[in-house]
């Protein structure tokens, strides 16, 4: 079984950039609490990854979730 590499075309810091309706930035609504707090935040920035991009296939969705989730990692640390 071969392994293959998906690319995306977007990247990690193109979530954390992302402005949504408000005008604000996911780093901007993260850093003011505005994401929602035990785990939903995380599970808000996947949200923000899949309304960004459309995963074609689950190979892609797996990958577009490991990119949510160095965002947030991003974000934790940052």
């Amino acid at each position: 079984m071969t392994t293959t590499q998906v690319t995306l075309p977007i990247h990690m810091i193109d979530i954390v950039r992302y402005k949504n309706w408000t005008g604000l930035t996911v780093a901007e609504l993260f850093h003011a609490g505005r994401l929602g707090s035990n785990g939903s935040d995380k599970w808000n920035i996947e949200r923000f990854a899949l309304h960004m991009y459309q995963p074609r296939d689950l190979e892609e969705h797996h990958a577009l979730m490991a990119l949510a989730n160095d965002a947030y990692e991003y974000l934790l640390n940052e």
